[in-house]
């Protein structure tokens, strides 16, 4: 079994697609083997205090300097208070970069069951700024980043 393992790459911040607010994103990396593997971004809206909610877009597939999206596929994570869901749109729609999307039940019906699952729990714990992000979905905590404390509504 190869080893896992998450390096957190950033976060900026950008346009919320649904209220034009500021949001952000974080995005990180996925090694197994020392290998990469996956890139991983998690889009939050902080402006969102009454419906809190995170999307975690994973895309897999071959990482080299050479490869395109055409070698990679991406699945969306809606990430809520009561849980976590495969969405069936992207949150994120780039397939030169991310690859084609795979909405969640053709995922469920290819095999019954969302292998990925355990990858979306590493990285939302291994991240320390994905696992703030899941804290303020899952518990109302204060706003993740400082620039945003006070400004939800």
């Amino acid at each position: 079994m190869s080893e896992i393992k998450v390096e957190p790459g950033g976060v900026r911040s950008r346009a919320c697609p649904e209220c034009a607010g500021a949001a952000a994103v974080a995005h990180g990396y996925v090694y197994a083997s020392d290998d990469p593997c996956a890139v991983y971004f998690v889009d939050w809206c902080e402006r969102h205090g009454e419906c809190r909610r995170a999307f975690v877009t994973i895309t897999l597939g071959d990482w080299d300097g050479s490869s395109t999206g055409a070698e990679r596929s991406s699945v969306c994570i809606e990430v809520g208070v009561d849980g976590m869901a495969l969405t069936e749109q992207p949150f994120r729609d780039r397939p030169v970069f991310f690859g084609r999307f795979r909405p969640g039940s053709a995922v469920l019906r290819s095999g019954g069951a969302f292998a990925g699952w355990q990858l979306v729990d590493r990285i939302l714990a291994d991240d320390p700024l994905a696992a703030a992000v899941l804290c303020w979905v899952r518990s109302g905590s204060a706003a993740v980043l400082p620039a945003a404390r006070g400004k939800a509504r």
